[in-house]
C-alpha cells in the first residue's frame, strides 16, 4: 500500500481515470461535472484533456438551453456516421424555419453570408429613433461569426473601442500557461477564477488581483484558446493595459507572480507597448478575433466554456478619447448600440418583437428605408 493509498482503496494505474462520486457534479454514469475526476498524474491521459470524450448530450444542451441567442446548428458525428444536426432556438424559432439539417450556417442567404440563416430584430429608443440588429450566434467555430472582420468580430471591437481610445499609451501582455498544466483550466469556473487572480481580484472572495495590485488601475482582457496556426489547445490570456515601457525588474516580478498563481516554476509572459493609434487599433482587432475555428478541435472544451464571459474590463472608463482612428468611421454609432444606447440621443434602446427574416431588411435597404451603420446594425425610419 502506497503512502497516499487509503485502507481498502484500489489505486489506479498511471493515466487511468477514476470516476469518483465525491467530486461535485459527477454523475453515476461518469459524465464530467464542474471538477475533474481523480487520476494518477502521468500526463499520458488527463481528464478533460484535448481529445477527451465530451459530456453525454452536450450538443443537445448547447442547442436547447440557448434561448437568448441566435439560432446555431452544431454538427455531431455519431457511430453510424453523421447524425442530424441540432439547432438552438431564439425568440421562439422553430426547427422547421431553419432549413435542412445538412446546411451549414449562412448557406441559405445567397450573396451575403448570414449566421444561421439570417434574422434581425428592431429596436426603438425613448425618443422614437429606430434601428435593426442582425442576430448572430457569435460562436468562434461558426463559419460566419468565426471569420476575421466578421460582423461578430467587429461588434467585439466596437464594444472595446471607446475604452481603448482613452489610453494614450497601450501596453499589451500575453500570459501563457505551461503545456503540462493546461488541462487544469478547461472549465468556466477554473478559467474565471484564474482571470480574477490575474487582473483585478474579487472583493467578495477577499482575493487581490495581480495586475491591479501592481498599479494597473484599468484594463481589458480576453482568452485565446488556440495558437495562430495550431489545432492544439493552447490557452493564453491577452491583457491590454494603460502603460508604456516597463523596467525589466517589474516584468520579472510579474512573471514570478504569474508562475506563483499557476503553481509552476516558470511561465512565459510577453509584453509590448505602443503610442501609435493605428497599432492600438490593430492590437484591439487581434485580441478580439476568434481562434477556436473548428468545433471538432476540442468538443469537450466547447461544452465547458459555454456561456463563459470572455471579454472583461476593470477600472473606471469615464475619460474623453485621446486618439482617433480611420476605422472608427466604419463603426460610427456601433459602440453605443452594443451598449444598448441610442447613438443619436443617448437614451436606452428597447429591442423587442419577433425576429424577422433578413429578406425584409434587404428590401427596405433597396428602397432606401434602411441605412447600414456597420457590424450588423441598421438605421430604420423613425416610428
Amino acid at each position: 500500500m502506497s503512502g497516499n493509498q487509503m485502507p481498502g482503496e484500489v489505486m489506479p494505474s498511471p493515466g487511468e481515470v477514476v470516476l469518483n462520486s465525491d467530486f461535485p457534479g459527477q454523475t453515476p454514469e461518469g459524465v464530467w461535472g464542474t471538477e475533474s475526476p481523480r487520476f494518477v498524474p502521468s500526463f499520458v491521459v488527463s481528464p478533460g484533456g484535448q481529445g477527451a470524450k465530451p459530456p453525454q448530450g452536450y450538443l443537445e444542451h448547447l442547442a436547447n438551453v440557448s434561448k437568448s441567442e441566435a439560432t446555431l446548428k452544431l454538427e455531431k458525428k455519431g457511430k453510424e456516421g453523421e447524425e442530424n444536426s441540432e439547432q438552438s432556438e431564439r425568440h421562439g424559432f422553430s426547427s422547421q424555419s431553419l432549413g435542412s439539417p445538412g446546411e451549414m450556417p449562412g448557406e441559405q442567404s445567397g450573396e451575403q453570408q448570414y449566421c444561421s440563416p439570417g434574422y434581425f430584430i428592431r429596436g426603438v429608443c425613448e425618443n422614437g429613433h429606430s434601428f435593426a440588429k442582425e442576430l448572430l450566434c457569435g460562436r468562434e467555430w461558426c463559419p460566419v461569426c468565426g471569420q476575421d472582420d466578421s460582423t461578430a468580430h467587429m461588434r467585439r471591437v466596437a464594444r472595446w473601442l471607446p475604452k481603448a481610445q482613452q489610453m494614450a499609451t497601450m501596453g499589451y501582455f500575453v500570459f501563457t500557461i505551461p503545456e503540462h498544466t493546461r488541462y487544469l483550466y478547461r472549465t468556466k469556473k477554473k478559467l474565471s477564477l484564474l482571470t480574477k487572480k490575474l487582473i483585478a481580484g474579487d472583493t467578495k472572495l477577499h482575493m487581490p488581483g495581480l495586475l491591479k495590485s501592481m498599479g494597473f488601475e484599468r484594463g481589458l482582457c480576453r482568452w485565446h484558446w488556440f495558437g495562430d496556426e495550431s489545432e492544439t489547445f493552447n490557452p493564453h490570456l491577452n491583457v491590454i493595459v494603460e502603460a508604456g515601457h516597463l523596467p525589466k525588474s517589474k516584468l520579472a516580478e510579474i512573471k514570478r507572480a504569474w508562475a506563483g498563481i499557476l503553481g509552476v516554476d516558470m511561465a512565459d509572459v510577453h509584453y509590448s507597448y505602443t503610442r501609435q493609434p493605428g497599432k492600438m487599433f490593430h492590437i484591439l482587432k487581434y485580441v478580439t478575433r476568434a481562434t477556436f475555428h473548428v468545433l471538432q478541435w476540442d468538443e469537450y472544451l466547447a461544452a465547458h466554456i459555454y456561456n463563459f464571459r470572455n471579454m472583461r474590463a476593470w477600472g473606471k472608463w469615464d475619460d474623453l478619447p485621446v486618439w482617433e482612428c480611420t476605422e472608427k468611421e466604419k463603426l460610427a454609432g456601433v459602440s453605443e448600440l452594443e451598449s444598448g444606447v441610442c447613438p443619436e440621443c443617448g437614451t436606452p434602446i428597447s429591442w423587442a418583437g419577433k425576429p424577422l427574416l433578413m429578406a425584409f431588411l434587404k428590401v427596405w435597404a433597396g428602397a432606401g428605408m434602411a441605412k447600414p451603420l456597420g457590424a450588423g446594425y441598421w438605421r430604420l425610419p423613425d416610428d
